[in-house]
């Protein structure tokens, strides 16, 4: 994962390395997240080879540009829309393997040349179930993060290796269908779940009625409150709130709770 940057910038979109059948519809797509076009001279993507690590293909970013949305593909020559730098059939690897984007003298990139991050701006290290062995890839690349395991299996025709938003400011990656030059097929992060708490207490004092409220629970699921006896340290009365956040809580025999909101009678007592 990276964080996502205030400032616009280039950075690696979305990698389908494999297909179905023939490998004819291979692409790696940039983006640049202004969402316009923007020059990429001065940046040179390498695609390592996990066997070994080293370079197999260099690619001299010089003179091109993203289209007027940010995108910028290159890719298979089958591949629609078609590819700004074209490439042979079964190029892009499966993996163990890496896709690099740098941003300095291109004379520095060579291929059969080792793994560097000198320049390093962006990089996608991945890997099949079956392959495993892009540690030392990642270990260079991606410092702290695990290779990224492509699921051949995740769809029955095609998938691809799509950076998406997982969180306000953190960039991860997902498997779902290609999209070249398009918006990433993403899956929008869960909402984080809320832990309910006790707000607010009113004792009874001797009466029929006391108040436990709660904070919104709704998102947290069925929650289960239970009410104690401190003298004989056991459960009076225990409810189950699920799209309720409150309740009302008397004695052992008369107590309610709030409409639609049932009540555990035979739950056993013990510590929750």
């Amino acid at each position: 994962m990276v964080l996502v940057s205030a400032d616009p910038c280039l950075i690696i979109s979305e990698i389908n390395a494999d297909n179905p059948r023939l490998d004819i519809t291979e692409f790696v797509e940039l983006y640049h997240t202004s969402g316009q076009r923007a020059s990429l001279d001065g940046y040179t993507l390498v695609f390592y080879n996990g066997n070994g690590n080293i370079a197999y293909k260099v690619l001299d970013l010089k003179d091109h540009s993203t289209d007027d949305r940010g995108f910028f593909l290159v890719g298979s020559v089958d591949l629609v829309p078609k590819p700004a730098i074209l490439l042979p059939p079964n190029t892009v690897q499966n993996g163990p393997d890496a896709v690099v984007l740098y941003r300095t003298s291109a004379a520095r990139y060579t291929e059969k040349m080792n793994v560097t991050a000198v320049g390093l701006v962006d990089a996608v290290v991945y890997m099949t179930r079956r392959s495993g062995g892009a540690e030392f890839l990642a270990e260079i690349l991606t410092p702290g993060e695990q290779a990224f395991v492509e699921d051949e299996a995740a769809h029955e025709e095609d998938e691809s290796i799509e950076r998406c938003l997982l969180s306000e400011d953190q960039w991860g990656f997902q498997l779902s269908l290609p999209s070249p030059g398009q918006r990433n097929n993403c899956t929008p992060p869960a909402a984080p779940l809320a832990s309910p708490f006790i707000n607010e207490l009113k004792l009874g004092g001797g009466q029929v009625d006391g108040l436990v409220e709660l904070t919104d629970a709704s998102t947290a699921g069925p929650v289960v409150m239970v009410v104690w006896d401190g003298k004989t340290d056991q459960s009076l009365r225990c409810g189950y709130l699920g799209q309720r956040s409150w309740c009302f809580l008397g004695g052992p025999t008369n107590s309610r709770v709030a409409q639609q909101v049932p009540l555990a009678e035979d739950l056993p007592s013990h510590h929750l």
